[in-house]
């Protein structure tokens, strides 16, 4: 019977590799998904700082549109000076076209941030 262990001390596995016995995994030292998120040098945790960076681009840019305007804008996001704004059809897209520039320096004032360009995507919904 061959035992083999990772290195990483916070996932513990202890592999049973045998002829009759098959595989079994034995796993101790778990952690919940909630306190992986918190940890910031890990994979898990820059996904959800860049989820939270995307839920504030959108929060601001929903704030500045007028309220019509703003429930039809479904993501946000910023990219290198760039602001890409995901909408539900192509007749919002347009519509956010025109103010565009307006929006450009809302959320920068709002976000603290240089926008450089703005880029309207029309989302599939179901």
């Amino acid at each position: 019977m061959q035992k083999k262990a990772t290195r990483n001390k916070d996932f513990r596995t202890i592999l049973h590799i045998g002829s009759d016995a098959g595989m079994s995994t034995a796993m101790q030292k778990f952690k919940p998904v909630s306190e992986l998120l918190q940890i910031p040098d890990k994979v898990l945790g820059t996904l959800s700082a860049r989820l939270r960076d995307r839920a504030d681009i959108l929060a601001a840019v929903q704030h500045v549109l007028p309220e019509r305007l703003a429930a039809q804008v479904l993501s946000a996001g910023l990219d290198r000076g760039r602001l890409t704004i995901g909408v539900s059809s192509a007749a919002w897209a347009a519509r956010l076209r025109y103010c565009s520039n307006d929006l450009r320096k809302a959320v920068g004032t709002r976000t603290r941030t240089t926008i450089l360009s703005v880029r309207l995507k029309v989302l599939l919904t179901r």
